[in-house]
């Protein structure tokens, strides 16, 4: 036999307390409201004791409670049978009638499983048939059989669909119970169920126990207390507590919850207040945060490793800056410092050329020619200063780029004409307007043409100009020179840089010139390249911007003056 679980037992006890008493009630009343009526009242009383004593030996007699099942079904079957022999042995007097309604109508008070469902069915469909069996059979009943009849169909099927329905709730109310249990036994996060009055946990889902290292038992034993650590100037756990019976629903963020072990873990707490058995309980659910708190604190550390990494690339920038700007004054203070007794040089020699002898007069021009030497190298040197401090400001203006070329060109021909090259000039007969500050353009068409007369010894240089088909204005210096190496190219722009250094180099020169270059062109908006094959010679391609409202054929025919020699070499 099966032991009945604990509500099955208390079901059946208050199943015999009442069949007990109302047989015990009915007989009393029935005694002294209708005397004549057939009601032997000792098997009354002999019913109800045997009723009571089944509800007493399961208290004291832990065998007797899986055969306490059978005595219900019995006492049961018992009283089913009495009340309907007194109903017929009555001929349905009206007391007996109305008492086998009101068992009909008691047995749909009970019921809570499939099996007590089918228990009570068949009790129900019993007496209903017994009953309409007798009035069958009865001559002259005090109740009309047909109205008697009818009421007891209704009854019997009122009290088996109410015990139909409370089945199904339950069964439905179980079914979702272990749905919800099963969802929550199998979540990953931490679930546990907390008594705020008691403060202690009442129950958890499995993840909680992995996370926290207890037991099922020990679960119901521990408190917030033991289970929270609280940080120096957080709010207390009794203050969280108030806090979320305020809001019903809670998010206290990050946590620190202490093992079993004595080790701690970050989780992340939620929760909300709910109703059980007319107490508020705090479901709470807790989610490892340890992952999280890593990458935080990978995050915080590389934030910090950045920062620092900025402020000594800023500290290095300043630095920088402030070498840049010592150099630039100390370049400028040693220029101006130079080119005033140079100044004096110059033009002393140039006086002492018509003041002395023939024969001194060499010794004169060399004495000044290298005081304009050195000068042009403290003047390219205070340029170079002033670019890189930005201390200077250049203006540009609308130009034609062709006009400003040739007048440029045409100032070098001296040089051209002493190394006997040929100096060509191809620009077309259109203007080619370029936004450029008028000083910085002719300093660099006097470098760039200044350098391929000085690195060519046979043939010429050309300077042409022409636009592109976007209106930028092209200014393009080729020589028929000794060429780059192509190594040295990517050092070409570079201060003091030159392909040929030390005492035996082959050119005269400080370097500067094309650096200058360079930044006087990025400084107008436009770009410098260069083309070189070592031998055969070497092209510098000026961009410079052009107006706005330049139309994009700006370029011309190519006729007038392209290809026109300024000077033919000698001879």
């Amino acid at each position: 036999m099966v032991l009945p679980s604990p509500s099955a037992l208390r079901a059946y006890r208050v199943t015999c307390v009442f069949i007990g008493v109302a047989l015990v009630s009915f007989g009393v009343f029935f005694r002294f409201s209708d005397p004549g009526l057939y009601d032997p009242f000792g098997v009354r009383v002999a019913l109800a004791l045997a009723a009571w004593a089944g509800a007493a030996l399961s208290y004291v007699a832990p065998a007797f409670r899986p055969y306490f099942r059978l005595h219900v079904y019995g006492v049961i079957a018992a009283a089913i049978g009495f009340v309907a022999w007194l109903c017929i042995a009555n001929r349905f007097a009206p007391p007996h009638a109305a008492a086998a309604m009101f068992l009909l109508s008691a047995f749909g008070l009970g019921g809570g499983t499939p099996r007590s469902e089918r228990a009570l069915l068949a009790c129900i469909a019993t007496l209903v048939g017994v009953l309409l069996g007798g009035l069958a059979f009865v001559e002259n009943p005090a109740v009309s059989p047909l109205g008697f009849g009818a009421a007891l169909v209704a009854t019997g099927g009122t009290a088996y669909a109410i015990v139909h329905s409370r089945v199904r709730s339950r069964q439905l109310l179980a079914e979702r119970e272990a749905r919800y249990r099963s969802v929550i036994e199998n979540a990953s996060d931490g679930i546990y169920l907390l008594d705020p009055h008691a403060g202690h946990l009442l129950e958890a889902n499995d993840a909680f126990v992995r996370m926290l290292g207890y037991s099922p038992d020990e679960i119901r034993t521990l408190t917030l207390e033991r289970l929270v650590v609280v940080p120096p100037g957080a709010p207390s756990v009794a203050d969280n507590v108030a806090r979320a019976f305020e809001t019903r629903r809670f998010s206290l963020g990050l946590r620190t919850y202490r093992r079993k072990d004595g080790s701690l873990m970050d989780v992340e707490v939620s929760g909300t207040v709910i109703e059980e058995g007319g107490r508020e309980l705090f479901s709470v659910t807790i989610h490892d945060a340890t992952d999280r708190r890593r990458v935080e604190m990978g995050l915080r550390v590389a934030k910090e490793r950045a920062e620092a990494a900025r402020a000594s690339a800023e500290a290095a920038r300043e630095r920088a800056e402030d070498a840049a700007r010592l150099k630039s004054a100390f370049l400028a203070n040693m220029s101006h410092e130079i080119r005033t007794p140079l100044t004096a040089i110059i033009g002393f020699s140039e006086v002492l050329g018509e003041e002395v002898p023939e024969a001194q007069r060499e010794y004169v021009r060399i004495i000044e020619s290298s005081a304009r030497r050195l000068y042009s190298t403290l003047n390219s040197v205070l340029d170079l200063a002033q670019l890189e401090g930005r201390a200077l400001r250049l203006r540009p203006e609308p130009l034609d780029l062709a006009a400003e070329a040739a007048a440029a060109a045409g100032a070098l021909l001296p040089l051209a004409v002493r190394k006997g090259l040929r100096l060509t000039l191809d620009v077309p007969d259109t203007p080619v307007p370029a936004v450029v500050d008028r000083g910085a353009l002719t300093r660099v068409i006097d470098n760039l043409v200044g350098n391929a007369v000085k690195f060519t010894e046979h043939g010429g240089v050309t300077v042409a100009v022409a636009a592109d088909e976007d209106g930028t204005a092209v200014l393009r210096v080729h020589d028929t020179g000794i060429g780059i190496e192509a190594s040295f190219i990517p050092h070409l722009f570079d201060e003091f840089r030159q392909a040929s250094q030390g005492y035996d180099r082959s050119h005269e020169g400080n370097g500067l010139g094309l650096a200058i270059t360079k930044r006087l062109v990025e400084l107008s908006g436009g770009t410098v390249a260069v083309e070189s094959r070592v031998g055969e010679g070497t092209t510098f391609i000026v961009r410079l911007p052009a107006p706005a409202d330049t139309a994009t054929d700006t370029a011309g025919d190519g006729t007038g003056t392209a290809g026109t020699p300024i000077l033919a070499p000698r001879g």
